[in-house]
């Protein structure tokens, strides 16, 4: 319980300026935390993320992740 309350005031330091400052700074976040998700995914599943698949699943979910007008 001690590690998730330390990790959880980590991500509030780091993510609230970032919640502030808005715009581009908030969408390159998304992406690389979906990025950081199919990383996840895949380690899970024993599979690289440098594979095609790796590679085509993180370019998926960036553009899932970010609005229309940037891709």
């Amino acid at each position: 319980m001690k590690q998730r309350v330390i990790t959880a005031a980590v991500a509030l330091v780091l993510f609230i300026p970032i919640i502030w400052i808005g715009g581009i700074a908030v969408e390159l976040t998304a992406a690389v935390l979906a990025v950081v998700g199919v990383y996840e995914l895949f380690r899970m599943k024993g599979l690289t993320l440098l594979s095609f698949e790796g590679v085509l699943s993180a370019i998926g979910a960036v553009l899932l992740v970010l609005p229309k007008e940037r891709w």
